[in-house]
C-alpha cells in the first residue's frame, strides 16, 4: 500500500549516473558527460531492488520513476506500506513498490495513482509477479488522496461485506431507533420504551412516510430533521462505516483470504472501467 508522505530511505539508492567520461585530447572544451538509464532499465533495476527488499526484510520498498528513467523517489516502507511524496512525481512518471503478501494493488496504492501525476502504479511480490494500473492519458483528479482513499477503502470493505453476507443496509429497526432517538432530542424525553410499531405510527405525524419497505429514504430524512446532532456525531447513524468498523478485522482477513483475492481484483477492475484505467496482472 502506498502512503502519500515519504520517510527516510535506508536501504541504497538506486544510481542514475552511468559513468563520467571525459572529451578526447584536442577538443576546445573539457566536460562531463551524464547520461540516464532509459525508462525500461530503470524499471527492471527498481524492480529487482523492490524484490530483494522484501526477501531481505519483508518489507514495501518503493520507487518513482520519471518518463526518461531518472529515479524521483526511493522509500523504505514497512511490512504493510510504503510513502511517495506527491509533489516530487513528475507528470507520467511511473509507481513502483513490493507487496510482501502476494496481493494485488490495494485502495491506498490506487489513491496515489489517482491523485499524482504519475501514469502507472505497480506493485511487484517477492516472485517478480505484478498488479498494475495504467492512465490512458495525463491527468490527475482534483480530490486529494485522503479523500479519495477512504472512499475506495469503504467501497471495497462494503465489497467484502456483500460477499461474506454481513448485511449493512438500514432496516426497519434501525428507523425506529433513529426516529426514537429524534424524539428524546426534541422532547428531552426517553422515547425508547415505546415500541418499533409505536414509533411507526407516530412518524407521519411529522411528515414522515414508509413506503414499499423503503427505509432508507425516511431514514435520511430523518437525518436532516436531526441535523444539529448529526454535526456533533457524523458517524453515529452511518451504518456503512459503523459496520465496516464493526467488522473490520474480519474484513481484512477475508480479503486476504483466496476468495478476497477475487473480491480485490473484481473491485480494481470496477476502478479501472469507472476511472477509464487499463488494469494488468498475472497475480
Amino acid at each position: 500500500m502506498i502512503n502519500k508522505i515519504s520517510p527516510f530511505v535506508n536501504l541504497q539508492k538506486i544510481s542514475n549516473l552511468k559513468q563520467v567520461s571525459f572529451c578526447a585530447a584536442g577538443m576546445q572544451n573539457d566536460s562531463f558527460e551524464r547520461t540516464t538509464d532509459d525508462l525500461s532499465q530503470a524499471r527492471e533495476r527498481a524492480k529487482d531492488k523492490i524484490i530483494q527488499a522484501i526477501i531481505d526484510t519483508n518489507t514495501e520498498y518503493g520507487v518513482v520513476i520519471a518518463p526518461d528513467g531518472r529515479i524521483l523517489q526511493e522509500n523504505q516502507g514497512t511490512e504493510g506500506k510504503c510513502s511517495v511524496d506527491a509533489r516530487l512525481v513528475e507528470p507520467n512518471s511511473i509507481l513502483m513498490h513490493g507487496h510482501p503478501k502476494p496481493l494485488p494493488l490495494s485502495s491506498g496504492d490506487i489513491a496515489c495513482l489517482l491523485a499524482s501525476d504519475a501514469k502507472s502504479q505497480e506493485a511487484i511480490t517477492r516472485d517478480g509477479k505484478f498488479s498494475r494500473l495504467t492512465k490512458k492519458g495525463h491527468w490527475k483528479s482534483p480530490r486529494r488522496y485522503g479523500d479519495l482513499y477512504f472512499e475506495l477503502e469503504k467501497r471495497l470493505c462494503l465489497k467484502a461485506l456483500d460477499k461474506m453476507g454481513i448485511d449493512y443496509r438500514i432496516n426497519k429497526q434501525d428507523l425506529a431507533q433513529i426516529f426514537k432517538d429524534y424524539m428524546n432530542y426534541q422532547s428531552g424525553i426517553d422515547q425508547n420504551s415505546i415500541s418499533d410499531e409505536e414509533a411507526f405510527l407516530e412518524m407521519p405525524k411529522y411528515g414522515i412516510e414508509v413506503k414499499d419497505n423503503d427505509f432508507e429514504k425516511p431514514y435520511e430524512q430523518i437525518k436532516e430533521m436531526m441535523w444539529w446532532k448529526i454535526m456533533t456525531e457524523p458517524q453515529k447513524y452511518d451504518k456503512e462505516h459503523n459496520t465496516i468498523m464493526d467488522n473490520y478485522g474480519l474484513i481484512n482477513s477475508f480479503l486476504d483470504s483466496d476468495e478476497g483475492f477475487d473480491v480485490r481484483v473484481d473491485f480494481i477492475k470496477d476502478i479501472a472501467k469507472e476511472y477509464d484505467l487499463i488494469y494488468e496482472s498475472n497475480l
